[in-house]
Formats: C-alpha cells, sequence, structure tokens
C-alpha cells in the first residue's frame, strides 16, 4: 500500500504565507511498535523518524530501528485529552481521529561491505547473508531514492540502503 502522505514534502517552516482560500491542516497518525521492551520508551535519549512520507518509513529509538508499513485503521482512532486544566476533575474530551497508521517492526542493521556503487547498477548480496536467493532490484532514475530489497531463502527481506542493510 503506498504512503498516504507521499505527496507531501518536509518543511520545518511555512516561508509562504498561506492564501486565502487555504488552511493549513494536521494530520495525526498512530505509531505502533507492535510488542517492544516496555523499559524501551522511558530510557531512549533520542527518536528518529524517517522517511514518513515513503511508504517504508524507519524508526529509530535509541539504539534500536523499525521499519514501518503505513495501513489504514478498521475504523476510526480517536485520541483523547485532558479536558480540565487544572487537572482536579477527571475529565476528558475528543482530542483528534485517526484513520491511518503505521505499524513497526524491529529489524537489524549491519554495515554493507561495499557501501559505495554505481548508480542503477546492480549489486550481488552481501557475502554475509548466503541464504539470499534474490538479487537486489536496481534503482532507476529521478525517482526518490529507495531502498533495494533482497529476498532470503526464509522468505524474510534484506532492505540495503546507503552505507546499512536492514534484515527483518
Amino acid at each position: 500500500m503506498a504512503s498516504p502522505l507521499a505527496t507531501l514534502t518536509r518543511a520545518d517552516s511555512h516561508s509562504v504565507p498561506l492564501a486565502d482560500d487555504e488552511e493549513e491542516e494536521t494530520v495525526y497518525l498512530s505509531l505502533e511498535l507492535g510488542a517492544v521492551d516496555p523499559n524501551l520508551l522511558p530510557h531512549c535519549a533520542s527518536m528518529r523518524l524517517v522517511g514518513l512520507e515513503t511508504p517504508t518509513p524507519f524508526l529509530q529509538l535509541g539504539d534500536s530501528v523499525f521499519r514501518g508499513l503505513h495501513v489504514s485503521t478498521l475504523g476510526t482512532e480517536l485520541v483523547f485529552d485532558d479536558a480540565s486544566p487544572d487537572g482536579t476533575t477527571r475529565s476528558i474530551r475528543p482530542f483528534a481521529h485517526i484513520e491511518h497508521k503505521v505499524l513497526f517492526s524491529p529489524v537489524t542493521l549491519i554495515p554493507k561491505l561495499n557501501p559505495v556503487a554505481e548508480p542503477g547498477a546492480e549489486s550481488a548480496p552481501s557475502p554475509r547473508d548466503p541464504e539470499t536467493t534474490d538479487a537486489p532490484a536496481s534503482s532507476s532514475g529521478s525517482a526518490p531514492r529507495q531502498p533495494t530489497v533482497a529476498r532470503r531463502a526464509d522468505h524474510s527481506q534484506i532492505l540495503a540502503f546507503g552505507t546499512y542493510m536492514a534484515y527483518s
């Protein structure tokens, strides 16, 4: 499934004011990590989310790396906020509704043996992984750079990009 955010680009701030007929829209996504160690999140010094607008975003929490997949929710997820400003009463109000989420699964990154390769040229699978059966697909033309994919004998995938490969 293609990313619902594929047409968006990253912007830290708006440099051009919006026209009178345009309005800013905020979109909320649910990021699901699945079954992870409950002690991972409170002890993470940093969080990095890369490629949210691509079909396979990556999330790094401390030393752990996760590969994501965009999916539509079965219904609408509701996000609630504390409605009482002083916190003395227990009252909540709907804050947002979510119709898309990103499911993350853990991956292992290992350095590629030959990180410098010709653009568009197919490279052989890493000798570190003798189970690989298919050569990675080559990237094409001016399209956004996507990781190349190789399938192993046990049907798991290897994503190769930059100088690292992600095993799942």
